[in-house]
């Protein structure tokens, strides 16, 4: 096809699609310094009004200088237009606490230190220690193993997992026999000594990357990066628990 105003269209659309990618590397920036200010709700905010007005501008409803006058909306661009408003109806549910695709939700900034319960109320959360020597007295003081997340802000495949997996209810049924550290990698909170502690204690720098410890800092059992499969996952808490009261009796 000859070049024309569908071009143009093609090039407003990625512009829009690149502020979309813009508004996740910002937020990772924000995580790492820690400046509080792209939140997830502030993120999610900017993708719906992106996906909106991505859908209007097809519709010729927003137009720019460049823009030719549209005689007629043809199939394709008036499906793209009914997807994107679609998709920019459908985030909003997340501004509002209904959840959202945790592949979606994977992309967007996470709660630190604070993992919401199944039942989807904000009261109820686990609270996760941020300081290895913290978790290890707490380990010790009520005698349950320790569950260690090595994990990084800009990490998505960590957000998978917490959108994904730790959401499950017999993961977070299990969760509360463990003592939750969650180290980060990348930034924050003596960030270099969690770095250098995964790769010479543990041999990898793989985020993320989840470890149980028993009260007496040594290893019980290791389980390596992303996984779809959540029996996996319980599979790996049910036998950390198990080896921990054998030992224990």
């Amino acid at each position: 096809p000859k070049s024309g105003s569908w071009l143009n269209a093609v090039k407003v659309v990625m512009g829009f699609l690149e502020l979309g990618a813009a508004m996740k590397f910002i937020s990772n920036a924000d995580l790492v310094w820690q400046w509080g200010i792209f939140t997830k709700q502030i993120v999610l905010a900017v993708w719906v009004i992106l996906s909106l007005m991505m859908g209007l501008y097809l519709l010729g409803k927003i137009k720019f200088p460049h823009d030719s006058d549209l005689d007629f909306i043809g199939v394709p661009r008036l499906m793209l237009s009914i997807f994107f408003i679609s998709f920019g109806l459908y985030l909003s549910g997340g501004l509002f606490g209904r959840p959202i695709h945790g592949l979606i939700d994977s992309y967007l900034p996470p709660k630190i230190g604070q993992l919401d319960r199944s039942d989807g109320t904000n009261k109820e959360h686990f609270a996760w220690i941020d300081d290895f020597n913290e978790g290890l007295i707490q380990a010790n003081k009520v005698n349950k193993p320790m569950f260690i997340d090595f994990t990084g802000y800009t990490c998505t495949n960590c957000r998978w997992m917490e959108t994904n997996v730790f959401v499950d209810s017999e993961v977070q049924n299990l969760f509360n026999e463990f003592v939750l550290v969650q180290l980060f990698t990348d930034g924050g909170k003596n960030y270099r000594m969690n770095q250098q502690m995964e790769i010479d204690r543990f041999g990898t720098a793989a985020l993320p990357f989840y470890v149980v410890l028993n009260p007496a800092n040594q290893e019980i059992s290791r389980f390596h990066g992303m996984d779809p499969d959540v029996k996996k996952f319980i599979n790996f808490l049910n036998n950390s628990l198990n080896s921990h009261k054998a030992k224990d009796s």
